[in-house]
């Protein structure tokens, strides 16, 4: 209240200082026990923020008042909380039942009962003095973590868990805070970004609360400028919930929501908004759903390099992505029924994007002014024209009226300048609003030379998809005008020298190479094994030498050249690295520490990793393929997940249920059942820090060990010992277990997934010793762990799948003794002349066949030669 702040928090802007005093002036006041009527309207609000934020879900089965919204009662509250914390809390404990209700019921998270509601200051509203609570905020939700906790903390105290959980959650942040400075800004966070009040850039940004009003695409780009250009600096959004969804927009996977909200692919995201996002949403999320079906993803999001010695083309992805911007936002302003989820943007909003692109990527001159005069209708051409004023830095007008509201109407606000002698209209839809009751103070930029008569000249504010008039009118000569010193967010990138042209598409780079003639290039790359791909291509002709650099990283050995029979015009083509973690993954993650994680409770494991499997898969879908119905053949992205999710189902229920440890990955569709992967499998089952159960796995990648065999830099026999060493020794079960990868699609999906979780653990505390890793080597230490759903189904749905696949486990437990049994027989024979006979031998290459005799070996090896190391 002094005014007197931590060294490390800072408040850039002196107004926020003083609402922050008001806030706290009024927290004090309003947990002090001589205020008990201002408790007493802390405890109302707080129970009607909790019964608004759950209506709908705690009873279907009530009579409701025609006349008045229903609000559930209490007794409904509590039937709801059982339901949605039954797997937490022994709910037949008199004690734990009594604690729960008791915090719903008065927000006291104490024993003592003379203590009222636990409010967080930062959810009052300094200028209504109301807080603006949330039911989810509890301890229940936010701070207790059972992974964290032993179990008999939680048994017969349930409250008291909580708070260790807390308690466990402020001492890690008190311990990031002491090497951490904050800043506090209250008001608009885009605005924010855009002003650049702050002295220092921040290495975190979190705008999780933001999407579905502000939008994604306006979201990355304002909060790129505050987000320092630092490998381990993030930037932290949420996608849009799935279900209840307030824009009535529907989404199936963060990647779905990620693509429509951005207009453009994953690969074409760094280039468009400086930004890459960090989550591999083509392998699903890692994390593993509160419940069956997930409210919305966590998104991370860093700094992509830039383009550097080239001029790039607006043609290609780039083109198409403008395109679709200015069709989306003509779409949004024409049509009848537009998305509130497309309202985000606007003519401002697309100005930024320009604008921002502008500053970053050096565009062709030619190609630049493309952008910059979109194809527009009449009615937005003033307002475009003063925008591009004002980011090229001409003066433009800071215009100010008052209005009169007349109306009320949901919708999209628009200010309408309409001219009474030529019936024209200019819509604007970027102008600053505040009310005092009845009473708008409207202000706006215009462009100085804007040719409208003052006087005739009406202006008034419309909102809905009618553009219902909601205020009174006013003529232009009413409003005050002075020039407007904002300066704009995004400064024009300055010309170079460059003399290499760059056109992007989809999945490829395209670069002019004039005057350079084919067999005098030179590449090099950036590449730092055992990464796959780069962002730096060094071009060496002669005297030229040229470091290119580029947003998406390209794959490393597809780099080529090309000329042109017609032209003879040379071309560098750099295919994009797609299924490949990214270059900076390999080195500047932050990596688990294997050592650290604790194994899976054994009493629960079998029911729980159904939970977790099933929750890869939507649940009709899963429904239908336990029915063994057909299912399409055609080969997807989708379809390929599937697959690589339905080897990690099998990985985990075979290691559990039939001991096996060894498997190789083949393909169903090669008649020669040529190895892909050889897998061996460490026990026990791990819980991740994100607490999803993950099994540790060393992998040897078949194909690369014959290539790198075959050119030279692996000895065959190096390759043999190595295998035998890590594959089969140490095993009790030599079995290997073969699982089929339907397409190599799917495959590199699979090898996709395997390397991305190589980057994320140390290596140092591996089951098996010396594992030759590096370029040269096949080998891999990686693990797989539930790849979950964006969504799977309703709660009902979940259960009734869990339920049945457990129904099914147990009757393959039951049934485990006949299959080993006719598996044994079957594996009793002989590979070549198919006799059952005893003692047989394993090949001691792969040790997948057996053979009676070493005249029968000799005889199987042209064809066994295919598919053995």
């Amino acid at each position: 209240m002094s005014g007197k702040l931590p060294h490390n928090l800072k408040v850039p802007v002196k107004s926020d200082m003083g609402l922050l005093q008001i806030i706290w002036g009024v927290w004090i006041s309003s947990v002090s026990d001589m205020n008990p009527d201002s408790m007493q309207q802390i405890c109302d609000q707080r129970y009607e923020s909790i019964i608004n934020h759950i209506h709908g879900i705690v009873s279907n089965n009530v009579t409701k008042s025609k006349s008045n919204v229903y609000k559930p009662t209490l007794a409904e509250v509590w039937e709801w909380l059982v339901a949605v914390t039954k797997d937490h809390t022994d709910h037949k404990s008199t004690k734990n039942a009594k604690e729960i209700r008791i915090y719903f019921e008065t927000g006291n998270c104490c024993e003592s009962q003379d203590m009222k509601a636990c409010i967080n200051p930062t959810f009052l509203n300094p200028k209504t003095g109301r807080w603006a609570l949330d039911s989810s905020v509890s301890p229940f939700e936010t701070y207790f973590n059972l992974k964290q906790l032993p179990h008999h903390d939680f048994e017969n105290d349930f409250l008291n868990s909580c708070k260790r959980g807390l308690y466990n959650q402020v001492k890690n942040f008190q311990k990031w805070l002491s090497n951490a400075t904050l800043s506090l800004n209250i008001g608009d966070p885009l605005e924010l970004c855009y002003c650049k009040t702050w002295t220092e850039l921040f290495n975190i940004v979190d705008c999780s609360k933001l999407p579905d009003h502000v939008g994604l695409a306006n979201i990355l780009n304002a909060a790129r400028l505050a987000l320092v250009d630092d490998p381990h600096a993030v930037l932290l959004t949420h996608s849009s919930p799935w279900r209840d969804n307030t824009t009535g927009v529907r989404y199936d996977s963060a990647k779905e929501f990620i693509e429509e909200s951005l207009c453009s692919s994953v690969q074409m995201i760094p280039t468009l908004y400086g930004l890459m996002l960090i989550n591999h949403v083509h392998l699903g999320n890692p994390l593993p759903l509160r419940t069956s079906w997930r409210p919305s993803v966590r998104l991370q999001w860093t700094h992509s390099p830039s383009f550097k010695n080239m001029h790039i083309k607006s043609g290609g992805a780039i083109g198409d992505f403008f395109e679709t911007i200015q069709a989306k936002y003509l779409c949004n302003f024409e049509s009848e029924k537009p998305k509130i989820c497309e309202s985000s943007f606007t003519l401002l909003a697309y100005c930024y994007l320009v604008s921002s692109f502008i500053a970053r990527v050096e565009l062709v001159e030619t190609h630049r002014e493309g952008l910059e005069h979109p194809p527009l209708p009449p009615s937005l051409q003033l307002a475009w024209n003063t925008l591009l004023a004002w980011m090229k830095g001409s003066r433009v007008l800071h215009m100010k009226i008052n209005l009169l509201l007349t109306n009320k109407e949901d919708g999209p606000l628009r200010l309408v300048l309409a001219t009474q002698n030529d019936a024209t209209v200019q819509y604007i839809d970027y102008f600053g609003l505040s009310c005092d009751g009845c009473d708008i103070a409207v202000s706006f930029m215009l462009l100085e030379n804007h040719n409208l008569d003052l006087e005739t000249t009406a202006l008034y504010l419309t909102s809905g998809i009618a553009q219902t008039t909601i205020s009174s009118s006013c003529f232009l000569a009413d409003a005050s005008s002075t020039l407007f010193h904002f300066p704009p967010p995004f400064r024009p990138k300055d010309n170079s020298t460059a003399f290499l042209t760059c056109l992007e598409f989809e999945d490829f780079y395209h670069v002019d190479l004039p005057g350079i003639a084919q067999d005098d290039i030179i590449l090099s790359t950036d590449r730092e094994p055992p990464s796959e791909a780069g962002h730096c291509v060094t071009l060496l002709a002669g005297a030229i030498c040229q470091e290119l650099i580029f947003p998406w990283p390209f794959k490393v050995v597809d780099v080529h050249t090309s000329c042109d029979n017609d032209d003879k015009r040379v071309r560098l083509i750099l295919p994009k690295s797609m299924n490949e973690p990214h270059p900076f993954e390999w080195k500047d993650r932050r990596k688990w520490d294997i050592s650290l994680l604790s194994p899976w409770n054994p009493e629960s494991l079998l029911k729980d990793l159904n939970f977790h499997l099933s929750a890869q898969f939507d649940c009709c879908e899963l429904k239908r393929q336990m029915l063994n119905e057909a299912e399409s053949d055609a080969i997807s992205p989708i379809t390929c997940l599937k697959g690589v999710r339905e080897i990690i189902r099998t990985l985990f229920q075979s290691t559990m249920l039939d001991g096996n440890l060894l498997y190789v990955i083949r393909s169903k569709n090669d008649p020669k059942l040529k190895n892909l992967w050889f897998i061996r499998v460490h026990l026990p089952i791990l819980v991740s820090p994100s607490g999803a159960p993950i099994l540790l796995l060393t992998a040897n990648d078949h194909r690369l060990a014959q290539k790198l065999v075959d050119c030279g830099k692996l000895e065959q026999t190096t390759a043999t010992e190595d295998f035998k060493r890590i594959f089969v020794e140490g095993v009790s079960s030599s079995e290997v277990c073969p699982i089929f990868v339907k397409s190599e699609e799917e495959e590199s999906v699979l090898r996709y997934l395997l390397r991305v979780n190589a980057t994320k653990i140390f290596t140092n505390v591996w089951p098996i010793k010396q594992i030759p890793v590096g370029e040269t080597s096949p080998w891999l230490c990686t693990f797989v762990s539930p790849s979950y759903a964006d969504q799977t189904g309703t709660d009902a749905e979940m259960e009734e799948l869990v339920a049945a696949t457990n129904k099914v486990s147990i009757q393959t437990q039951e049934g485990k003794n006949i299959l080993f049994q006719e598996r044994s027989l079957a594996s009793s024979g002989c590979s070549r002349c198919k006799q059952i006979k005893e003692n047989l031998k394993r090949c001691s290459r792969c040790r997948s066949v057996k053979y009676c005799s070493v005249d029968c070996q000799r005889s199987d090896w042209p064809s066994h030669k295919a598919s053995c190391l």
